[in-house]
C-alpha cells in the first residue's frame, strides 16, 4: 500500500470517527465503534479478570515483552495496551494498532503485527494521524472553535465597517462644499466648470484651503 493510499485511509477514519482532535480517549472510543476492547495490562499485577483473559488466551509471554498488541480471533477482538505508559505514549501505540486494523491486516495468526510489511503501514498510518497536515490542523482548529472564529469574524467586521463609516464622515468634514480647484489657479469651481471639467490636475476643496484665503469663487461658474 501507498503512502497516498494510507493518508487516504487516514482521512476516511478521521471522518468515519469525527475526530477533529486525537487524543487517547478520542482514539479509544473509535477502537471500541470498530468492534474491539481496550484491555490495560501490567507485567506484574493485574485484575482478576485481565489475568484470567491473559491465562485464557495463553499470551502471557507477550504480555512480559510487549507495551502493546492486538489480539483478533472468531470469539475476541482486543487491543492490550500496557497500564503503565502516558496518555502520549497509550495514543502513540493505539494509532499503531488502529492503523493494523484499518488497513485490514488481519491475518489467520491471532497475533496481528508480526509482517515486515504490515508493520511499516501500520506506522506510516500512525504518523499520519497523529501528524496532521497543515490544512488538517486548520479544520480542527476550526471545528474545535467555530463559535468563537464566528464572533471573531462579525467583531472584525463591525470594526471595519464602523472605521470605513468613521473615515467617509471625517472626509466629508475635511472639504469645503462641492468644489475643486487646480494645482496652478487660484479660484474654486463647481464640478462641471469649464475650467476643472476633464482636467487630470484637478482635486476638491478643503477647509484648510477654503480657510486659507488663496482661493476665491471662479466668476464663470459662481458668479
Amino acid at each position: 500500500m501507498t503512502n497516498r493510499e494510507i493518508k487516504q485511509k487516514v482521512n476516511l477514519f478521521r471522518k468515519n470517527n469525527d475526530l477533529s482532535s486525537v487524543q487517547y480517549d478520542s482514539l479509544r472510543k473509535a477502537t471500541e465503534k470498530m468492534g474491539y476492547t481496550v484491555v490495560e495490562y501490567n507485567h506484574i499485577l493485574n485484575d482478576e479478570d485481565v489475568q484470567s483473559l491473559i491465562d485464557a488466551l495463553h499470551i502471557s509471554d507477550i504480555i512480559l515483552r510487549s507495551k502493546g498488541f492486538i489480539y483478533a480471533d472468531a470469539d475476541y477482538r482486543i487491543v492490550f495496551i500496557h497500564e503503565d505508559l502516558s496518555d502520549t505514549e497509550k495514543m502513540y501505540i493505539l494509532a499503531h494498532e488502529i492503523g493494523h486494523i484499518y488497513l485490514g491486516h488481519l491475518s489467520n495468526s491471532p497475533i496481528i503485527g508480526k509482517d515486515v510489511q504490515d508493520e511499516y503501514e501500520a506506522n506510516e498510518f500512525s504518523h499520519f494521524l497523529l501528524h496532521s497536515s497543515g490544512k488538517g490542523k486548520l479544520v480542527s482548529i476550526a471545528k474545535n472553535h467555530r463559535r468563537f472564529i464566528t464572533c471573531m469574524f462579525v467583531i472584525i467586521m463591525v470594526l471595519l465597517i464602523g472605521t470605513l463609516i468613521v473615515r467617509s464622515i471625517t472626509s466629508e468634514k475635511r472639504y469645503y462644499g462641492e468644489y475643486y480647484i487646480t494645482t496652478t489657479g487660484s479660484k474654486y469651481h463647481e464640478k462641471n466648470c469649464i475650467f476643472v471639467k476633464d482636467k487630470e490636475n484637478v482635486r476638491r476643496l478643503t477647509k484648510e484651503k477654503f480657510e486659507s484665503g488663496e482661493y476665491e469663487p471662479c466668476q464663470t461658474c459662481l458668479p
